[in-house]
């Protein structure tokens, strides 16, 4: 593999009492590309993606970053690291502007909460602010109320906040989820443009979307990785073809 390695796990395993969702899992992921996590309904792709973002531990197996074990580091420490997450489901601040937002998230990077506040310092993690939207294309929803956006704009806008870490590694947890055909496209792009200057990790549904932006394919079934590669080879694999894209 020409590229290096950003993130990593081994013999990575989740139970839920009985229930094995994910069971021994070894797979690399390489710097500065953008890798689609696929996989049937229940297949185990959610359970990994928690996993490395630290959302829940695993029952076995460890979880490295660059060289550092990260297993058992606490979520709220990740941005820290350079890995941000956007989740599933929209996680903003509905009442305040799409700024503030971003502003308040750019805040708690660079100190802790403080009452009194020079102004100098406000104005600055405002302009910071909205350069962050417009690397998304929100820049003219500045001053809107975050809970007026459509839904396609209230996802870039918590990539938005993401950002605000300037993450290495940037998780997108199935971003598209409730989007029209034309918000879905406009996202890709978006993730696009992003996987320039950092490493993404995404898990989506949307097939041919995928296909068409990813460097690197993942694929899960039940609760075991079934393939990895590039879109072509995972495309031509034939236990892909049998269990994700319907091959007879």
């Amino acid at each position: 593999m020409t590229k290096n390695v950003i993130l990593r796990v081994e013999g990575l395993t989740k139970k839920f009492g009985k229930f094995v969702a994910l069971e021994n899992v070894n797979v690399s992921f390489p710097e500065g590309q953008l890798t689609a996590i696929i996989g049937p309904n229940g297949a185990g792709k959610s359970t990994f993606f928690n996993l490395i973002s630290g959302e829940i531990s695993p029952s076995r197996g460890k979880i490295y970053y660059y060289d550092r074990d990260i297993t058992d580091v606490p979520q709220y420490k990740f941005s820290k690291l350079g890995i941000a997450k956007s989740f599933q489901i929209t996680n903003i601040f509905p009442e305040l502007s799409t700024l503030e937002n971003v502003r308040i998230a750019i805040q708690a990077m660079h100190s802790k909460y403080q009452l009194w506040k020079n102004r100098n310092e406000l104005s600055s993690l405002r302009d910071e602010a909205y350069d962050l939207l417009g690397v998304v294309g929100l820049q003219d929803r500045a001053k809107r109320r975050a809970d007026t956006l459509a839904h396609g704009e209230q996802r870039s806008l918590e990539i938005a906040i993401a950002l605000a870490c300037n993450p290495r590694l940037l998780l997108l947890d199935e971003p598209t989820a409730g989007m029209s055909p034309e918000e879905t496209v406009d996202l890709m792009d978006l993730a696009t443009k992003l996987a320039v200057d950092r490493t993404i990790l995404i898990v989506e549904h949307k097939m041919k979307l995928i296909m068409g932006i990813s460097h690197h394919l993942v694929v899960f079934h039940q609760g075991k990785l079934l393939a990895e590669g590039s879109p072509d080879e995972v495309r031509n694999n034939d236990d892909v073809k049998r269990v994700y894209l319907g091959s007879r």
